[in-house]
């Protein structure tokens, strides 16, 4: 299987229909997993300084999938140096329900992420 690296801002304009196709099928496990496997990014400079982006969470959160966001925020925490207890603060409001404010993490697109080859069955 070939991979290849992308700036992160052409993989999310790539990827934008997958996300929805997922989401409008019902199946948000392909979506969880997708999230999963981001917040295992060994890290880079500009994640282990401003973090990653939330869109995917906070959609995840919309629809009621709290506790894979709360496993995404554990693996942030091990590469986001600078998150000035912010994983913490986010985990407890949706510990009680609620959706944060994630900010300018909605909007970061700073980091490259590895791509696969989409027909492989992993992500079926």
């Amino acid at each position: 299987m070939s991979t290849f690296t992308l700036p992160l801002p052409v993989v999310a304009f790539l990827l934008k229909p997958y996300f929805r196709l997922a989401f409008n099928s019902r199946l948000p496990y392909r979506i969880q997993r997708l999230l999963l496997e981001a917040g295992k990014s060994p890290g880079s400079p500009p994640l282990n300084s401003f973090g990653p982006n939330m869109l995917l969470a906070k959609d995840l959160l919309a629809r009621g999938e709290r506790e894979v966001v709360i496993q995404y925020f554990a693996l942030c925490a091990r590469f986001w140096e600078l998150d000035r207890g912010r994983l913490e603060k986010w985990k407890a409001i949706v510990i009680n329900g609620g959706t944060p404010n994630f900010g300018a993490n909605l909007v970061y697109l700073l980091s490259t992420w590895q791509v696969e080859d989409w027909a492989n069955p992993r992500w079926r």
